[in-house]
């Protein structure tokens, strides 16, 4: 659906002032298009009056999104004005939610037979809308409310001023300022849309900017504030309202909203945070997301699906598991499956050539000069690994692969055909080779294909396949390094043991001694055979040796010999004195 003349020229009247006499004429031609409009007034109000009061058969027009600037809240559309009460979902509902184009019914209903539909509003028309809410179901009609998106019919509504950054993983949203008056314009428009095309609720989806990195500066109050003017303004045409996660304002704005759409409360351990719903008698329509859906591991849809462990407080909430797409494809806890046909269903190789295009030139402005087109499925990409090598000279080439990607038909829904090929020109490498780390690298993808099945996915396995590899690489150098360094270090322990001896410890000290001992006294009985040896050879008697009684008595004998001889000495020192006098 595209934005009507009618409302671009709202967005953007007033820029010029035409001049007196151009004045002059466009006043008479108002004047005579007042007068034909006048008259087409009363035919067409006599001729309505005739139908019934308003034509349900233009409910869908486009024109019915340009809406006024004013806002009034006391005029609302004509398929939402015979309610009298605003629909308040039941707890434990069940439901499936479908975002990737319009749905597409069977004899007036559509599969899985569930008793809400989560639907976009700009991708499904009035009709489908009222045939479903003719076999009793109730439509929830999805749109951004705290974002832009570049592909919506009223995307050139938006000021500059009221973007704020990318949202991390969508590069074509950006967060909006919800304090804005002309964003609010813009989503009283949307409702007034929604009600026009028969919606029983809204699901605005992401309002918790204050969560992530917006650039706009919105706190949990801003928040706050702007659910209570999408409250208000819904209200106002009889519709629910839902939050769409924001776990931390859920105290705020329990009271006058309706239901509760949460993704990945099971995933991320939170899902006891969206409780006081249920307690409150409102509805949580929960979504999960597995890797690998549709092929769904039976052991992880448990966990999913329990009331215990990451499935903590999901007592009564309504899950269904889904693609990260949104796509018709889905799975309840009871184990039933169901892919709910879309507009797109019988051209879905129509469609994968066009994501497989948009793609192909996305990858051409970020690798200029590594891609390489071998047909128009099939190409190839240059993988130059980053390995700082402070031995490898700055001029030679680093290592490098050819990733080699062939899109199926159904391509993103179906991976891609990958393989590795060796670079003509890339110089070996002592810790990598494609022959030997093919296998292991792509490998190293699988899961990653998997949890991006549904959306464009090479530039992901471009990146996730060069860092396995550079990783691989450092390993293998860590691992070689740590030979050396421990070859060296034993080296050294067998080196240093040179200057080192026995760790001394009781034990060695009692056994040294008892050893240095023993010699000793070998070396002492040794010597004393070798003097006693050396004494006969030269005939020479060994003298007796004296007990000590003997040696006693042979000092008292030469006493009296040695006290005459000290007198004779005394008086020999005297006679030389008297002499000298």
């Amino acid at each position: 659906m595209k934005p009507t003349d009618s409302s671009t020229e709202r967005h953007h009247a007033g820029k010029s002032n035409p001049s007196r006499r151009r004045w002059k004429i466009l006043a008479i031609a108002g004047a005579l298009l007042l007068i034909v409009a006048i008259g087409l007034g009363v035919g067409l109000g006599v001729g309505l009056t005739h139908r019934g009061g308003h034509d349900d058969s233009a409910q869908d027009n486009d024109d019915d999104n340009s809406g006024s600037d004013s806002g009034s809240n006391s005029d609302p559309d004509s398929d939402n004005r015979n309610r009298t009460s605003t629909w308040q979902p039941g707890v434990n509902a069940t439901w499936q939610i479908v975002l990737q184009g319009a749905i597409k019914l069977t004899d007036g209903s559509a599969s899985p037979d569930v008793a809400i539909w989560d639907l976009d509003l700009f991708d499904n028309d009035a009709e489908t809308f009222k045939a479903l809410q003719g076999h009793g179901k109730r439509v929830i009609c999805y749109f951004s409310a705290g974002s832009y998106e570049d592909f919506r019919p009223d995307k050139g509504w938006f000021n500059e001023s009221d973007l704020g950054k990318p949202l991390d993983g969508w590069p074509n949203e950006r967060w909006l300022d919800l304090n804005s008056g002309n964003v609010r314009s813009i989503m009283r428009d949307r409702i007034k849309l929604a009600s026009s095309k028969g919606c029983d609720a809204i699901d605005p989806d992401n309002v918790d900017g204050y969560q992530n990195d917006n650039g706009l500066n919105l706190t949990a109050q801003d928040s706050i504030n702007y659910l209570q003017f999408l409250h208000q303004e819904a209200s106002s045409h009889h519709m629910a309202v839902g939050l769409k996660n924001a776990g931390g304002i859920i105290p705020k704005v329990l009271d006058f909203v309706n239901f509760s759409v949460n993704e990945q409360c099971a995933e991320f351990s939170e899902c006891e945070t969206f409780a006081p719903f249920i307690e409150a008698g409102k509805p949580v329509f929960h979504i999960e997301y597995p890797k690998g859906a549709p092929a769904i591991d039976a052991a992880r849809a448990a966990d999913l699906c329990s009331h215990r462990g990451i499935g903590a407080g999901t007592g009564n909430f309504s899950t269904v598991l889904k693609k990260m797409d949104l796509d018709g494809f889905v799975q309840y806890c009871d184990g039933k499956r169901n892919n709910s046909h879309t507009a797109e269903t019988k051209t879905t190789a129509a469609m994968g050539r066009e994501e497989q295009v948009e793609e192909r030139e996305v990858l051409e402005s970020i690798f200029p000069e590594e891609i390489t087109d071998i047909s128009e499925t099939e190409f190839r990409i240059k993988v130059v690994l980053d390995i700082p090598d402070e031995e490898t000279p700055e001029d030679e080439e680093p290592p490098s692969f050819l990733l080699s990607v062939r899109y199926p038909d159904e391509y993103p829904d179906e991976a891609p055909h990958l393989d590795i090929l060796a670079s003509s020109n890339s110089p070996s490498h002592l810790h990598f080779s494609v022959g030997d780390d093919r296998d292991q690298l792509l490998a190293d993808v699988a899961d990653t294909i998997q949890e991006n099945l549904g959306m464009a996915m090479v530039f992901t396995l471009y990146s996730t396949l060069k860092e396995a590899a550079e990783q691989l690489v450092q390993d293998r150098k860590a691992a070689a390094q740590k030979i050396v360094d421990e070859e060296k270090l034993a080296a050294e322990r067998e080196e240093n043991k040179k200057f080192h001896g026995t760790p001394v410890t009781p034990e060695t000290f009692l056994k040294w001694r008892e050893g240095f001992l023993r010699e000793m006294e070998e070396q002492r009985v040794r010597e004393e055979e070798e003097r006693l040896a050396e004494l006969k050879k030269a005939r020479v008697k060994e003298p007796v040796k004296l007990s000590g009684r003997q040696l006693w008595e042979k000092g008292l004998a030469g006493k009296g010999e040695e006290e005459e001889e000290e007198e004779g000495l005394v008086d020999g020192v005297e006679q030389l004195r008297v002499e000298a006098v």
